[in-house]
Formats: structure tokens, C-alpha cells, sequence
């Protein structure tokens, strides 16, 4: 979802649908929508990120290459999950959405070093 066009009154809007084996990541970037993205540190991450997971990782097989992947702080750049102390920009929160298990687990630490701070079933509402 990203802002509304100037002169419309609703967001702009790109479904994508991830089948079984398939896996999205995303980096607080847009990647689907034609926006025009802000420049600076944001996007420096995002753009850094998004190249370590491409660059430095395989396609993720289960829950525990997720992790991994999200976990990372190998980068000389703009490390994945970022706690430095005097980091502009840290990492606040870790989600990972598990479809097969149908829960989504939420990380406050490194979820490569830590215990989940919630995991949260999700009810599938019928149609």
C-alpha cells in the first residue's frame, strides 16, 4: 500500500499473491508501486538489505533460513538487524509470517539470538 495520488482520496494498491514455496521480502521500499521513493539513510538500508538477502543468501527453505536471513549482521554497510548503540537507524521489530503453521512470530531481539516476544495465531476467516 502506498499514499494516495495527489487528487485522489484512497491509496494506491498492489496485491501480490505468494504461492506455496515462494517467499517475499520486503525492506521499507516500494517495490510494486510507481512512487517515488524518499532518498537518504532510509533507503540507503533498504537498498543495502535487500542485497544482502539477494547477494549473501539462497532462497530461504524453511523457518530457520528465515531467521538467518533476518538475523544477519555480517554487512560492512547497513546490517540487516541493526541494535548498535549509536545506530541512526535500528531495527525496532522482527515479523515473520508462517503460512504453513498459520502464525506470525514476532522477534524485539536478534531472532538469531533470542526468543520470539509473541507468536500470534492467525484465524482465517471464512468467505
Amino acid at each position: 500500500m502506498g499514499p494516495a495520488a495527489p487528487g485522489t482520496d484512497h491509496s494506491q494498491l498492489n496485491v501480490l499473491t505468494a504461492s506455496p514455496g515462494e517467499f517475499i521480502l520486503h525492506c521499507n521500499k516500494y517495490l510494486r508501486l510507481p512512487i517515488e521513493e524518499v532518498t537518504g539513510p532510509i533507503i540507503d538500508s533498504s537498498n543495502d538489505r535487500m542485497a544482502t538477502f539477494t547477494q549473501v543468501f539462497d532462497a530461504p527453505k524453511s523457518k530457520e533460513d528465515v531467521i538467518k536471513m533476518l538475523g544477519d549482521t555480517t554487512s560492512k554497510g547497513h546490517k540487516v538487524f541493526r541494535d548498535e548503540p549509536d545506530a541512526f537507524i535500528k531495527t525496532i521489530c522482527v515479523g515473520i509470517f508462517d503460512c504453513k503453521q498459520r502464525t506470525w512470530t514476532l522477534y524485539s531481539d536478534n531472532p538469531k539470538t533470542s526468543e520470539p516476544l509473541v507468536v500470534i495465531p492467525l484465524v482465517l476467516k471464512e468467505k
